[in-house]
């Protein structure tokens, strides 16, 4: 780890208003599913057009892809502005909204005790997932940040035939029953890295999903 004044507290370069922001999503579950959310349709553009110059996107888009009420969504969307995890992409009105990107090494995260855990969008998304499935939601607190993340990491290894054990072979410390509750948000955080331009992997075909 690294804190070369105050710039970097790890070796990804995560800075201590980073690290902030990555607390609060992983505390917050409802604003980190909008802030993934908001990660992955924001990269979403038309061919040809560079993701990291759009305008981003606006409240009322966001709305049509969450489940968020839009007045809940203006007050989670300037929270999250301010904490750092989300900038202001165009001052047009509307105005238009970038998710920051946002990483961590597990090892300077107060959730994770996993020393080789990555806190990634990938992470934060499934924990989001709290806020739209009970079951996720019950999982994490039954189980803690960081068998979500372990769950994630057999789960994605599983379906890019890393490995030829089932996904809850991998895990025998957790029911079978209980890892298989969260399988559909498994899935769909799966999905939605599929559909990211700015993520080389792609599972639509192994995991039957439509992008």
């Amino acid at each position: 780890m690294y804190d070369i004044d105050g710039e970097g507290l790890d070796t990804l370069g995560t800075s201590a208003d980073e690290l902030a922001a990555i607390g609060q999503l992983l505390n917050q579950s409802r604003l980190a599913h909008i802030w993934y959310t908001l990660y992955v349709e924001g990269n979403i553009v038309e061919e040809g057009d560079n993701p990291f110059l759009g305008d981003g996107l606006t409240v009322p888009e966001l709305e049509e892809h969450l489940e968020v009420p839009q007045s809940t969504l203006y007050n989670d969307i300037e929270e999250l502005v301010d904490i750092g995890a989300v900038e202001v992409a165009s001052d047009s009105q509307p105005k238009g909204y970038k998710a920051n990107f946002l990483e961590a090494e597990g090892t300077i995260v107060e959730e994770i005790d996993e020393e080789d855990a990555i806190v990634n969008p990938l992470l934060i998304g499934l924990v989001g997932q709290a806020y739209a499935d009970e079951e996720v939601e019950e999982f994490l607190d039954e189980h803690g940040h960081d068998a979500v993340w372990e769950a994630l990491l057999f789960y994605r290894a599983k379906a890019g035939g890393q490995t030829e054990l089932g996904y809850t072979d991998l895990i025998p410390d957790i029911p079978d029953d209980q890892l298989e509750t969260i399988e559909p948000s498994l899935r769909h955080i799966l999905r939605q890295m599929s559909r990211d331009p700015l993520w080389s992997g792609d599972y639509s075909e192994v995991l039957n999903i439509s992008k």
